[in-house]
């Protein structure tokens, strides 16, 4: 009688979720940081419950077809001894030091790299509508957490999407169909987010796993080094557009701001001439006030001569008259 395998709670390492406090599986001391993914995958019913490790912005999201039976048994993507994953990683650079599958959580943390599957069972005899919930719950996965990439590990798991992508009845030997398809990056292929700020590129290199014998680990390490290049190449192109955003907006505010000082001069000129005509008004006022002072007392003065000689005449008035009386 095969062993009842104990199901384990999903696992999606979110480092801003709240922590996983009621976990009692192996490697409890190891895995103090993990989150409890609060979100139920699409698949949840299916037999096995290995979680995916993903987070935001991610380098590269590497897509597997579904967990084997090792994988399932350990509960651990990868944890096969004969899949040349975890050395594809090192070899390649993209880890600087040895990790197994036990630390895979160190993966999205430490070094932007995550992992799912597209199903998590044998896709054998699925339907095309279990095809379909499949392909959305990536197409989903990849608009909320916007990887740089992902990686479809194997012809297995991208064959599937391919179909579903183009609309075609099988899901089988679509590649082989077409001549010119090769490895690598699929560069009109991109699944392009809902608010137009970027894009996910799509890479497909050859499976990790140890039954693809016809190509040895160095060769399928090849894939992880260019992986590597295009995933620094892609950051390095985001940090120029950055700078580029960043300069735009200091541009753009020291225009603004030469505007305001420009505008603050045309007020102080325009205060300048409010003064200086200020100026010219109190002039002005006081030329008027002292033509004023000028014309004032030479009018009292004519005003007081003039009454002088009134006076002058009524008084010779008076004499001439006396004298005529006392000459009769």
């Amino acid at each position: 009688m095969p062993p009842v395998l104990r199901p384990r709670k999903k696992f999606s390492y979110f480092p801003n979720s709240r922590e996983n406090k009621n976990d009692n599986t192996d490697n409890e001391d190891n895995r103090d940081n993990i989150m409890i993914n609060e979100e139920i995958s699409l698949d949840e019913q299916s037999e096995s419950n290995i979680g995916d490790i993903i987070d935001y912005n991610l380098n590269v999201l590497f897509i597997g077809s579904f967990p084997g039976q090792i994988a399932t048994e350990k509960q651990h993507q990868y944890s096969s001894p004969n899949n040349h994953f975890y050395y594809c990683l090192k070899e390649s650079n993209m880890i600087d030091r040895d990790l197994t599958y036990n630390e895979d959580y160190r993966l999205a943390r430490e070094f932007k790299i995550g992992m799912i599957t597209l199903f998590k069972d044998k896709p054998k005899g699925m339907s095309r509508d279990q095809l379909q919930k499949s392909i959305q719950n990536l197409l989903n996965k990849v608009e909320k957490y916007r990887p740089k990439i992902i990686c479809f590990n194997g012809k297995d798991p991208y064959e599937p999407y391919l179909s579903y992508m183009t609309s075609s009845v099988e899901s089988r030997n679509v590649l082989s169909r077409n001549k010119s398809w090769k490895w690598g990056l699929q560069k009109s292929k991109n699944i392009d987010w809902s608010d137009k700020s970027g894009h996910t590129k799509i890479f497909v290199m050859i499976s990790t796993s140890g039954r693809v014998a016809q190509y040895q680990k160095e060769e399928k390490t090849k894939f992880f080094i260019e992986l590597k290049e295009l995933a620094k190449n892609i950051e390095n192109i985001n940090g120029i557009m950055e700078n580029n955003n960043e300069n735009n907006e200091n541009n753009e505010n020291n225009e603004n701001n030469e505007n305001k000082n420009e505008n603050n001069e045309n007020k102080n000129e325009n205060n300048e001439n409010k003064n200086e005509n200020n100026e010219n008004n109190n002039e002005n006022n006081e030329i008027e006030n002292i033509n004023r002072s000028e014309i004032v007392p030479e009018m009292i003065i004519k005003q007081e001569n003039q009454g002088n000689c009134e006076s002058i005449i009524k008084i010779e008035n008076i004499e001439h008259q006396y004298i005529k009386r006392e000459g009769k």
